[in-house]
């Protein structure tokens, strides 16, 4: 083994890999679907240079909604501009502080210097951009709603909003609208995890409360084609079923 690492290092181009390093580094650095494709073809060509004519990029729908194993693609996302810019120039409240001196008119966040200022993701505002009053994270709907959870994926640079369906974040986005003056607008809601059927199996439910409120009830369940839904049959008739 110790032979097999010696020869190794003696193979590798240290500069070489700095540099290359480098250029990919600065090919995805925007971290939208055009900068990753430049550094898809950046890395085919380079192989194709170091030895491995047969190199290709293999391209898959980044439409959110197709599935390999359990990995769903992600939705293809670019951006080219994105801004902050503080308006009031009034003494403000952040962090439980108040005093924090704002300059009006300040540019705080602009993606076209740091592309880390827009999180990926993002939905488009409408032309000519928003004005909003700026809030904390406690004061967002803090306690009102506890099924609804907010959480930022470094990894992914995402702010990630869980729901129970597209009726609460209906309603979330007209609370947004009617308390806090914010027109938002959100992407098409995907599934995070889903597990399915493997093979036939029973369910069974029974709530025995003292009469006249109780039911026994068994359900044969079977796994349906990929993408089906779900589908309910009774197969008993309703002359057999005691009331």
């Amino acid at each position: 083994m110790k032979n097999l690492y010696n020869e190794f290092i003696r193979e590798i181009d240290g500069d070489f890999l700095m540099e290359h390093t480098e250029k990919l580094w600065q090919c995805e650095f925007g971290q939208t679907f055009q900068d990753y494709h430049k550094a898809a073809r950046y890395t085919c060509e380079l192989m194709k240079k170091a030895g491995i004519p047969d190199s290709q990029i293999i391209m898959y729908p980044a439409d959110g909604k197709t599935c390999y194993n359990d990995v769903r693609m992600p939705i293809a996302w670019d951006a080219t501009i994105g801004k902050l810019t503080l308006l009031n120039s009034k003494d403000t409240y952040v962090s439980g502080v108040y005093g924090v001196k704002n300059d009006s008119g300040k540019v705080v966040a602009d993606f076209t210097g740091h592309p880390f200022h827009l999180i990926k993701g993002s939905v488009s505002t409408p032309p000519g951009g928003l004005e909003v009053r700026i809030i904390t994270e406690q004061q967002f709907l803090a306690g009102e709603d506890p099924m609804l959870q907010t959480k930022y994926i470094r990894s992914l640079d995402q702010l990630q909003l869980s729901v129970m369906g597209t009726i609460q974040l209906e309603i979330l986005e007209e609370t947004l609208q009617t308390r806090f003056g914010l027109k938002a607008s959100f992407t098409k809601p995907a599934v995070i995890y889903r597990e399915t059927l493997a093979r036939p199996t029973e369910g069974f439910v029974a709530y025995t409360m003292p009469k006249p409120c109780w039911a026994i009830m068994r359900f044969e369940i079977e796994p349906a084609p990929r993408g089906s839904g779900v589908t309910f049959k009774s197969t008993v008739p309703v002359k057999d079923i005691l009331l």
